[in-house]
This record gives C-alpha cells, sequence and structure tokens, in this order.
C-alpha cells in the first residue's frame, strides 16, 4: 500500500513577547513605529533566534525595546498562530516604578486598563487582542478559541492542559494490523447527535487489552475527557481538559496521535477489490473512548496527526509507557518516564 501524501505545512516563524501587568491591574501597551501593523499597540517582543527559547526571546526583547534586564518570574499566557506567525505571550509582574526607555521600534508607550485597551481593539496589534480577553476567560472560553483558531493547542489552564485531538475520522482508510481497508460512512459521525455522544469522552493513554474500559483500566490509563467536540472538515476533533499534568506535559512534547474505542453494530460487509479487503462498516452502538497512540488509522499512512502539538516532535517514550501499563498507574508511568 501506498501511503497517502500529506499536505505540507508551512514552516511558521516564532515570536515571543511579555505583556506586563502592574499591582493597579494596569497593562503596558507601546505603539509601533515600524514593522508589521504599523501604528498600532503592542506588548514588547520580537522573533526567535536561532537556539533561543521563547522565553529568553521574551526577556530579549524587553531588554532592546524597554531597557528592562527582566530577571523576574514569567509565566505562559498565550499561544497564537496566526498570519504566519507562531507567538508566545508571557505573563510577568511590572517592577515598581518600571517605565521602559524606548528603542526605534516604538514611539510611545502608556499602562492602560485591559477593559479601556479592549474597547479600542481596532488600534491594537492583531496579535494582542486574546492575551487581553485571556484576563475573563475560562477552561470553555479558552476551549472556544483553541476550536476557533484564535487560541494554538495545547494551552494551559491552571491545572489542566486543554488540547485539541481528533476522535476520528471518517472514509476510507488502511487498518496495517488487519490488512484490510475500511470505510467509515460520514454521515453517522459528522452530525449533532455523534458530537453529544462525544461529550465527557474518556481519553486514555493506549487502547486497553480488550478493547473496551473496566475499573482497572480506567484508573491505569485515564488522563482527562473530551468537553468541546465539534467537526472539523471530515473528521470528529474535540478539546480535551487533561488533568494528569505529567501526563499533558508528554502531549505537548511529543508528535502522538490518537484512535478511537468503539463497537459497531449490526451489519457490516466485507468486499474484495481488486486484491484488497474493504470492509464497511455499520452503526456504532459504542464509543467507549479515545486513545493516544503512537500512530493511528486515521492518519491514513502519513505522519501522526491525531493530536495538535506545535512544538512536538516524533515519539521517543511512547514504548516505555505502554511497557509500563500491565502493571503500573497512570502517575507512576508518568513519574518514572521523567526519570528516566
Amino acid at each position: 500500500m501506498n501511503a497517502i501524501a500529506t499536505p505540507q505545512i508551512p514552516e511558521l516563524k516564532r515570536a515571543a513577547g511579555i505583556l506586563f501587568v502592574r499591582a493597579d491591574r494596569k497593562i503596558l501597551l507601546m505603539r509601533r513605529s515600524g514593522g508589521d501593523f504599523p501604528g498600532t499597540w503592542a506588548t514588547p517582543g520580537g522573533g526567535i533566534e536561532e537556539g533561543e527559547t521563547a522565553e529568553e526571546t521574551a526577556r530579549r526583547e524587553t531588554l532592546e525595546e524597554t531597557g528592562l534586564d527582566l530577571t523576574g518570574e514569567l509565566a505562559p499566557w498565550t499561544r497564537r498562530r496566526a498570519n504566519g506567525v507562531d507567538f508566545t505571550t508571557f505573563l510577568a509582574a511590572a517592577p515598581d516604578g518600571f517605565e521602559p526607555t524606548l528603542n526605534e521600534e516604538h514611539d510611545s508607550f502608556m499602562w492602560v486598563d485591559v477593559q479601556f485597551a479592549l474597547a479600542a481593539a481596532a488600534v491594537l496589534h492583531p496579535g494582542v487582542i486574546i492575551a487581553l480577553r485571556r484576563f475573563d476567560m475560562n477552561e470553555l472560553d479558552i476551549a472556544k478559541a483553541i476550536q476557533a483558531g484564535e487560541l494554538s493547542s495545547p494551552q494551559r489552564y491552571r491545572n489542566m492542559m486543554l488540547v485539541a485531538l481528533r476522535i476520528t475520522g471518517t472514509g476510507v482508510a488502511y487498518r496495517t494490523a488487519h490488512e484490510e481497508f475500511v470505510w467509515r460512512d460520514p454521515s453517522l459521525y459528522l452530525n449533532p447527535e455523534f458530537l453529544q455522544r462525544c461529550q465527557g469522552l474518556s481519553v486514555i493513554l493506549q487502547h486497553p487489552e480488550k478493547n473496551l474500559l473496566d475499573t482497572k483500566e480506567f484508573k491505569d490509563r485515564n488522563i482527562g475527557a473530551v468537553m468541546l467536540p465539534y467537526i472539523h472538515g471530515d473528521e470528529v476533533w474535540g478539546i480535551a481538559r487533561v488533568q494528569d499534568m505529567d501526563a499533558a506535559q508528554l502531549l505537548e512534547e511529543e508528535q502522538l496521535s490518537t484512535s478511537p474505542g468503539v463497537l459497531v453494530g449490526g451489519t457490516q460487509t466485507k468486499l474484495t477489490l481488486g486484491g484488497s479487503d474493504l470492509l464497511i462498516e455499520g452503526k456504532l452502538t459504542l464509543l467507549d473512548h479515545v486513545a493516544i497512540c503512537p500512530r493511528g488509522v486515521w492518519d491514513k499512512g502519513g505522519e501522526p496527526s491525531g493530536v495538535d502539538s506545535v512544538d512536538a516532535v516524533p515519539d521517543t517514550r511512547m514504548d516505555a509507557a505502554l511497557a509500563l501499563l500491565r502493571d503500573s498507574t497512570m502517575t507512576s508511568i508518568c513519574r518514572r518516564l521523567g526519570n528516566a
């Protein structure tokens, strides 16, 4: 079987900056005198140079653009991919009495209330708006922003990671384990009723040996649940709230995929076409879970694509995780992986 080619995604330019907040809850905005969107108000920040982390870039750009050599703590705040740029905004408390010394990239600054700034959104740099809206967002608001493409996946929020993942694909795919093609009727999945069935769906690490979850398998494998399912092209995706933060880090760093755990009932038809078997699935009688795995059927022979995480790289620890599953809980798995 020839692998199905996946579209080439243009490489994003990466950048980072800092949103400063004073004790009186006012934020720092500076008016751009050049570059992209001149005349708009933005936070200090700029492009990530080779060998830099996003945090190192944010500190360097702040020093260059404000004169402040910030040594205090930075908290990841928002991450947004738009117009070919992947921009990470950090949040920092402004030092007492901090007034920026501007370089040639800006011609003015102001400390302003967040709501006042949002009321003048037309003069804000586009990348700043979502960072300001974030102050009033809860976990559902952030999930909706990820679905809409206003925020990238994953996003950390308090005690959880919100991550976009594929629940199932539709159409035709190839099951290597069974050496057969499979057809999943889009009309059975791309509809409001199926989205309702996805609400609260368990997210686990790899399928259990008996295909369906029982009490022990749930305790050992569960890392979160789907909170916002939606249709994305010819696939069903969902925003999952992952509350095992060790597992969340695994999803953030490793290029992984997903596979739905299902029971298919009714009439199933198997055909032989051109020397290959084709299984035409019937209606789904049970949607049991969605499993995180190294590669899924709905990757359709391409790279793992079921978990949306911009920094993920090909997995190096998943095999070790699976080897530990037989006699370990999810927490101990992640702890042991972290110490490996």
